[in-house]
């Protein structure tokens, strides 16, 4: 299948309420914070290599963070047999969104259909997963377990809030 085939099929699975304009419009907006904060060469440089740090985990708390924040959002987090998939589309999506943002930016040399090659989709995909889950039991959650663990909305504010001021 070709990217935009699966893109297709991702959209399919999360029932057509992802924007990919909207979430490279979000990319773009995190991105251009890191231009701000690192300069161009930096993030130049960070997203054409294996170098680790700041820059790096920004961009994939892009991919997870705003994944599971997103899927908040358009309320598509449900405790089905379909969670999964719609994680794992939702992340895929964000992954290829977060590529264009930074290839349209000029951050980017091969574009290669996404960020993150196909194993780290995966596992940030998993991680999306046991995220919403957590989400799903929050509010059922004793108090002091809530006050040990970040809602969506916490967990996007604390990871990316200060790339969206």
């Amino acid at each position: 299948m070709t990217t935009e085939q699966i893109i297709q099929e991702a959209h399919k699975i999360t029932g057509n309420k992802i924007s990919q304009s909207n979430l490279e419009n979000f990319c773009s907006m995190i991105i251009q914070s890191l231009v701000k904060k690192f300069g161009k060469n930096a993030v130049y440089t960070v997203v054409n290599s294996e170098a680790g740090g700041e820059i790096n985990n920004v961009l994939s708390y892009v991919v997870e963070v705003g994944s599971i924040a997103y899927m908040s959002n358009i309320s598509i987090i449900i405790d089905d047999n379909s969670l999964l998939d719609r994680c794992y589309s939702t992340v895929f999506l964000m992954n290829v969104a977060l590529a264009r943002a930074l290839k349209n930016l000029a951050l980017l040399e091969v574009n290669n259909g996404g960020y993150y090659n196909g194993d780290a989709i995966t596992m940030i995909s998993e991680r999306v997963y046991n995220l919403a889950k957590i989400h799903i039991g929050y509010p059922n959650l004793p108090e002091e377990l809530r006050n040990d663990t970040f809602s969506t909305d916490e967990l996007f504010s604390f990871y990316l809030g200060d790339y969206l001021a």
